[in-house]
């Protein structure tokens, strides 16, 4: 038997609010496990985390093992909760003793983050012997990247990453695109692979629709012949809001030079989500200084710091607002050696994203 977690006080708070829902709504059919399940799926993608994990949880303990999967997830990630590890592999466990294989492959990816790589291994191997359909494509996928350590087997990750992307796999199809496009080398057409991450894209009913346009917009940046591609890629309703502020940086770098980018990178950033606003805001600085710079005196000016007119130039006004957000959020340790360096970006971006533009003002001079 496996120790589970005991009812937390999330949970407990979530029976105690339904009791009295489900005696006043007795006419109304109760819900199966597995409308449950969707309905946590759900409101986690509504950014409701807090809800979702009440409501996941309390599946999980009446031993529905599809539940019991999802909440090790959610305890590895810190949906709606602390990250916690012990009670994600217990989880896990319990998932699996209750006959979900699938539950290895989560379970595998928990205890390679440990440092338990023959575990993994392991686990994989026995999810892949009961023919789980994602087994083979990640234990490719680890030994590709070798994140087994000395155990990764690079040529056998590549030969099963080749297989499952011709399979049709689209996560091993688009590792397999990115490899080629770097120069790596499988037994493959590029431009056939291409095509079929680009029919995934373009298929609106595909689940995989985001991670193929994720997969091309990544193996096709600084192609200027397929612009218009990718410019329709970057519009996919499923890509990730980081990928999407990544990749159409990049691409406003190639389209855009000098002011022009300075303008574009200014507008990509203020449409950053707070998720991704620290990310690409640093971006910009690895694109273009001025343009950074540009960008960085619009935040402060929002911020209440008087950074002088906008120039894209260090100029002492600007120094001088910097030194005072730096002052204000308690990193003047970390900026004293220098606002360009990239670490200090990164920090003074990290800061700038956590205050945000209206919770903080400064005392303009």
């Amino acid at each position: 038997m496996f120790r589970l977690l005991s009812v937390s006080a999330k949970c407990m708070a979530l029976v105690m609010w339904l009791e009295p829902a489900a005696a006043a709504t007795e006419s109304v059919e109760e819900l199966t496990p597995k409308q449950r399940y969707t309905t946590a799926e759900n409101l986690r993608k509504s950014a409701d985390p807090d809800a979702a994990f009440l409501t996941m949880s309390a599946l999980a303990q009446e031993g529905y093992s599809p539940a019991q999967e999802k909440l090790g997830y959610y305890l590895s990630r810190g949906v709606g909760t602390a990250v916690d590890m012990e009670a994600a592999a217990r989880w896990y466990e319990a998932a699996i003793a209750a006959g979900r294989d699938r539950a290895r492959v989560g379970y595998a990816k928990l205890l390679v983050s440990e440092g338990r790589t023959g575990d993994a291994v392991a686990q994989l191997e026995a999810a892949m012997a009961r023919d789980v359909d994602a087994a083979a494509p990640t234990w490719a996928e680890y030994h590709y990247f070798q994140k087994f350590g000395e155990a990764s087997d690079v040529e056998a990750g590549r030969a099963g990453l080749l297989e499952a992307a011709q399979a049709g796999h689209v996560r091993s199809m688009g590792i397999v695109f990115q490899g080629l496009k770097s120069g790596d080398v499988f037994e493959a057409d590029a431009n056939v692979i291409e095509a079929n991450l680009l029919a995934v894209a373009r298929d609106p009913e595909n689940r995989d629709g985001g991670r193929a346009a994720e997969a091309l917009v990544k193996g096709l940046r600084g192609n200027a012949d397929m612009m218009p591609e990718r410019e329709e890629l970057l519009s996919h309703p499923l890509l990730r809001g980081k990928v999407r502020g990544e990749e159409t940086l990049w691409l406003a770098s190639e389209k855009h030079k000098g002011r022009a980018f300075w303008t574009a990178a200014d507008e990509i950033v203020a449409n950053a989500s707070d998720e991704d606003f620290a990310r690409v805001l640093y971006l910009v600085s690895r694109v273009d200084k001025n343009a950074y710079v540009y960008v960085l005196q619009r935040e402060l000016t929002e911020r209440g710091y008087a950074t002088g007119r906008r120039s894209g130039l260090l100029t002492a006004r600007t120094l001088n607002s910097i030194t005072r957000f730096c002052a204000a959020q308690e990193i003047t340790r970390t900026c004293r050696f220098g606002p360009m360096r990239s670490y200090v970006i990164k920090e003074i971006t990290k800061e700038l994203a956590r205050v945000g533009s209206g919770e903080q003002r400064a005392d303009r001079p």
